[in-house]
């Protein structure tokens, strides 16, 4: 019985063969989902526990919606071409999933995130918990419980979108926190990324924008100061880091909607 798919979400030719390359072990319970925005073609696998998907939208949220469209297993984990698999991780996550207990979003470790700092063991996640930040890479559903809610990833934010290039996954668990969904974080380490971290590297402009729409949004009483601290570490010149978070405020208050409740494309 499935209880864990892992929804791998990819692009073009090139992802499928970077999918190709990822330790995706076979673990009992756990099966994998691969959806790639592509024309259909042609990948022999040869494995009785993945499947593909293609589809013709654009930018990583449509691929995202894709696959919670598609997802069949109790659970779903957020998952990238770039992160290799433990088994040993993957049947942990799988064990501590089939607890009658388990919350609506379990977040996870993934080594090479750049994610620094992690809660404790088991938990409990709530709106004012402060410095975790999960990737989605390091995210898992109860899928009852998301399309209970009416879940989506904003299509105008993430890899592709025109202007807000990144934090689709905050608003995403912002809006779940909001609407009485549970979460907790669980020290179980189930993969390695291999990409670049956003933390390791200038943020770009899209991404400073990002920065300020998710902050604006999600802590509407102490925004300001948030968007000054957070210039000050940035490897960034601070009045353009601010001058950046502050546009991508201001986009997001005129377009709080398709933030907030978005709707996935057709």
């Amino acid at each position: 019985m499935t209880t864990l798919q892992v929804l791998i979400c990819t692009h073009g030719r090139d992802g499928l063969e970077r999918v190709k390359r990822q330790c995706l072990p076979a673990v009992d319970g756990v099966r994998y989902l691969v959806v790639c925005q592509a024309e259909k073609t042609e990948w022999p696998h040869g494995r009785d526990d993945l499947e593909i998907i293609f589809n013709d939208t654009i930018g990583l949220s449509n691929n995202r919606n894709r696959a919670l469209k598609a997802a069949t297993a109790p659970y779903m984990l957020i998952a990238d071409d770039d992160v290799d698999y433990s088994a040993g991780g993957l049947a942990e996550l799988v064990k501590r999933l089939n607890d009658s207990n388990v919350t609506d979003i379990i977040t996870v470790r993934v080594t090479g995130s750049g994610s620094g700092h992690y809660p404790t063991d088991n938990q409990k996640l709530g709106l004012t918990l402060k410095r975790h930040y999960p990737p989605s890479f390091e995210i898992a559903l109860r899928t009852a419980a998301i399309r209970g809610a009416g879940l989506w990833f904003s299509p105008i934010m993430g890899i592709g979108a025109p202007v807000l290039t990144s934090g689709e996954e905050n608003m995403f668990v912002d809006t779940a926190l909001r609407r009485g969904l549970t979460a907790s974080h669980h020290n179980v380490t189930i993969g390695h990324h291999n990409g670049a971290s956003a933390q390791d590297r200038v943020p770009t402009a899209g991404e400073l924008m990002s920065r300020g729409a998710v902050l604006r949004l999600c802590y509407r009483h102490t925004y300001l100061l948030r968007a000054i601290r957070l210039a000050l570490m940035l490897p960034t010149p601070t009045l353009r880091a601010l001058s950046e978070m502050r546009m991508g405020a201001k986009y997001a208050l005129s377009h709080s909607a398709e933030i907030k409740a978005p709707h996935p494309a057709d």
